[in-house]
């Protein structure tokens, strides 16, 4: 017989095969379709950065505080699709950005994950300043252009989210010497107070926190030019400008910074936008055994046979 004994049609056996690892990045909002046998991935979700500090007057405010950063790599799926991404826009000067969401339809805690908007940095000038904001990392204080304003009552930084950034530098003016204000905070380090080390200078924004260890080392073409760093704080201005944090952070100037760097989550220097967040998906190779369909017993055949429907 064609098939080797086995009453019955000539089955098809399919061949082992491997589906590619994939990573896709989204610069902004979309939506994902996992390849077929994929169910677990890992993610980065980065939220847009704070704004750096504005009015009354930029030369006086903080650094903004990078977007909030979490990685989980075991999200399982399911394989519905598509699944839903949301990229959080930077914050315009002296405003949070937006948080950024990946849902593949579960709810938070669960897979879900939501990255909170990286808060702007104080506003400065005028009589006093103000403190940064909270967010996923905290902005930088600003500092008043005319009062001093020197420790216990200096202008805090913003809080850090935990788990996903740090907290804002302090801004401060000091008797004699130029509002110096705090650099936003990173998703890996605190932003830095202003006039410290050293009067007249500002504080430079905290580092963000690299991702080759998850999505592999860089350059790769879904990194942009931070290569694989993200979340970094903006610089606050000073005499000496801040200098913003590796990832994406926007520097300190004079009438105002640079801004944070596009879909980094980068927090703005003092007076300039953040940068807008990212979020990457890694898909795993997956070994994809051979399959072979099932034969039919005599049983079976005897009654499909009988009742006329054997095929």
């Amino acid at each position: 017989m064609a098939n080797g004994g086995i009453i019955g049609p000539v089955q098809t056996v399919t061949a082992a095969s491997c589906q590619a690892e994939i990573i896709t990045g989204f610069n902004s909002t979309g939506t994902l379709t996992t390849q077929p046998a994929t169910t677990e991935i890992s993610v980065l979700v980065v939220a847009g950065g704070g704004g750096g500090g504005a009015g009354p007057n930029v030369s006086y405010g903080g650094g903004g505080g990078a977007g909030g950063f979490r990685t989980n790599c075991a999200v399982p799926v399911s394989g519905a699709s598509p699944y839903t991404i949301s990229v959080g826009g930077g914050g315009s000067a002296g405003s949070n950005g937006t948080n950024s969401v990946f849902n593949p339809g579960g709810s938070e805690g669960t897979t879900m994950i939501t990255s909170t908007a990286g808060g702007a940095g104080g506003n400065g000038g005028g009589p006093v300043g103000d403190a940064g904001s909270a967010g996923g990392s905290g902005g930088g204080g600003g500092s008043s252009s005319t009062a001093p304003e020197t420790g216990p009552t200096a202008n805090a930084g913003g809080s850090g989210t935990c788990g996903q950034g740090n907290a804002g530098g302090f801004g401060q003016h000091q008797p004699g010497v130029a509002g110096q204000q705090g650099g936003g905070g990173g998703a890996g380090q605190t932003g830095f107070n202003g006039c410290i080390p050293a009067p007249g200078t500002a504080g430079d924004g905290g580092a963000g926190s690299p991702v080759t260890s998850i999505f592999g080392s860089a350059p790769q073409p879904f990194y942009g030019p931070t290569n694989g760093v993200y979340s970094g704080g903006g610089g606050g201005m000073g005499n000496n400008a801040g200098t913003g944090g590796t990832g994406g952070g926007g520097n300190g100037g004079c009438s105002g910074g640079t801004a944070g760097t596009t879909n980094t989550g980068g927090g703005g220097g003092n007076g300039a936008s953040g940068g807008p967040g990212v979020v990457l998906v890694k898909e795993a190779a997956v070994s994809i055994p051979a399959k072979a369909p099932g034969v039919w017993d005599m049983n079976t055949v005897y009654e499909f046979v009988k009742d006329g429907n054997w095929v």
